[in-house]
């Protein structure tokens, strides 16, 4: 019964990964600016939950929620994803949504549900003016933290489009 139950899991295991790598590859389809960008925000959160000294589970739950982070932004519209300049208060609150359509996005599969609260506040601030709720300090889960200082190093440091990258 161990042997079926380990089979199992791995079985499991292979599936999650197959449907996370489906979705990764549907968001670099969708957003050309951003292509790499999930892998490289997810390589650079395992290293540094691996520097802190996480949990293997922490750990393993960042890598995933940072590979899916941005997969709300699969049903955004096109022409506000691809702006080129600068964009509108009414186009900042339409990319804001990607939280919510991304944990609607993974809610129906249970496999999902330990990293939706690391992707859904990814975007939070330590100072209370980050976004969807404004939490502070320790009430951000720590996941999303590092996910958010990852998240932030890759945009900074990549050529988007609409901003040049900084050395």
């Amino acid at each position: 019964a161990l042997v079926d139950l380990r089979l199992a899991y791995k079985e499991m295991e292979s599936h999650f990964l197959e449907v996370t790598k489906s979705l990764v590859i549907a968001m670099d389809t969708k957003d050309a600016y951003t292509a790499g960008h999930l892998e490289r925000v997810s390589r650079y959160a395992t290293r540094l939950a691996e520097a802190l000294q996480l949990s293997k589970e922490e750990i393993e739950a960042i890598r995933e929620a940072a590979l899916l982070h941005d997969i709300g932004k699969l049903n955004l519209p096109e022409e506000v994803l691809h702006k080129a300049g600068s964009l509108t208060p009414e186009e900042v609150e339409v990319i804001k949504k990607h939280l919510e359509l991304g944990a609607k996005i993974l809610a129906p599969m249970k496999f999902f549900r330990p990293i939706t609260t690391l992707l859904y506040h990814h975007h939070e601030r330590y100072d209370g003016k980050g976004y969807p709720h404004g939490l502070t300090g320790e009430f951000i889960p720590s996941g999303a933290q590092v996910i958010t200082i990852a998240d932030s190093f890759d945009a900074m440091t990549t050529n988007r489009g609409y901003n040049k990258p900084k050395n």
